[in-house]
């Protein structure tokens, strides 16, 4: 394997950013998924220090050779399919263990192919097995790059069996997670829930409230992560909200979030927080071995595994989605969830 070098150093070099910063818009479109424990804000951090990082070491090891197209595209996918093992690893271990290992195993073949050749000129040894060592360097890379590509294509298959509607991100608030997240700590921001404060409010003001909402039903839920709450034009105004389980994200219609009473608002945060712990209830559950499977505890968790691996959104018919056990009970939580919240800003009043 020659040197190739198809570009200047200055063009491979701003290659690398151009078709890094492109793979990122369809990265997390298409594939990003916070890491477990993590949040997103966290996980996006380590995504593109990863990326990054991996980019800036491999640049430079090829700055002298194999300038060209594979390169860069190699160097894009270490990055990205690092970040996916780390992401991914709880959700398929069966099919990131295959893919990475199946890689590896290629790659040492290869290295053991190429570099326990016999060399015919002896007097050259030290300059061939130089030669062969960076060939074979390079081979091993796009032999892994190729793996890696496998594993994302097949973990983003994977993820379209689960509930994750998308819609156009805008707007939205983030905001510090409070150190006390329950409806006591929080009476001085929730007192804006009332109907004469929320009217006068602002829609990022009211993103404000609804995230803090979201972040004590976190706390009540128990879960591990992060709820981030965001506004967004969705394609049908029927559409109040959904949640994002691969960004731990809520999304919330901007007709509702601004025509509609902070009652029906609420209503959405919680039984959008309650699909979060759904999707928790179901990591369990299939985590579990086969025997622990029986108990009745479980029984909930499976029947959303089943649900959410084959969602009804209501495009085609809104009581095959309006019936699944998974919105029945969020439903049922979010009416006494909401009740709670309302009762309680009454007597704080």
């Amino acid at each position: 394997m020659r040197p190739s070098n198809k570009m200047s150093r200055t063009l491979f070099i701003f290659y690398h950013i151009w078709w890094g910063f492109i793979a990122g818009i369809w990265y997390y479109n298409l594939l990003f998924c916070c890491i477990r424990g993590m949040s997103l804000r966290n996980s996006r951090i380590v995504l593109v220090l990863t990326v990054t990082l991996s980019i800036i070491i491999l640049t430079f090891l090829q700055l002298k050779r194999n300038r060209n197209s594979l390169a860069i595209a190699a160097d894009l996918t270490a990055g990205y399919g690092l970040y996916t093992i780390a992401a991914y690893h709880d959700k398929y271990p069966g099919l990131i263990f295959v893919t990475f290992t199946a890689s590896l195993v290629l790659s040492l073949f290869y290295f053991i192919l190429i570099m326990f050749r016999r060399i015919q000129a002896e007097k050259h040894k030290n300059v061939i097995i130089r030669f062969r060592l960076k060939n074979t360097l390079t081979g091993c890379r796009n032999i892994l790059c190729a793996g890696f590509a496998v594993m994302m294509l097949l973990a983003g298959l994977n993820s379209f069996f689960l509930i994750s509607p998308q819609g156009k991100k805008d707007a939205g608030a983030e905001n510090k997670v409070p150190e006390e997240q329950t409806i006591a700590a929080n009476m001085e921001t929730l007192i804006l829930l009332s109907d004469e404060n929320w009217n006068a409010l602002n829609e990022e003001e009211k993103l404000q409230v609804l995230q803090t909402i979201a972040n004590i039903e976190r706390h009540y839920l128990g879960l591990p992560h992060e709820l981030t709450v965001r506004v967004s034009d969705t394609e049908e105004d029927k559409l109040c909200g959904y949640y994002y389980d691969r960004t731990h994200e809520i999304t919330i219609n901007r007709t509702h979030l601004m025509a509609d009473p902070s009652y029906a608002l609420v209503d959405t945060i919680a039984h959008e927080a309650y699909h979060a712990l759904q999707h928790r209830m179901v990591e369990a559950y299939e985590e579990a071995d086969e025997e622990a499977k029986n108990l009745i505890l479980f029984y909930d968790a499976s029947v959303y595994s089943e649900e959410l691996r084959n969602y009804k959104n209501g495009s085609e018919d809104f009581r095959d989605y309006y019936s699944q056990k998974c919105e029945e009970d969020a439903r049922n939580y979010a009416k006494t969830a909401t009740e709670e919240y309302f009762r309680r800003i009454s007597e704080g009043m």
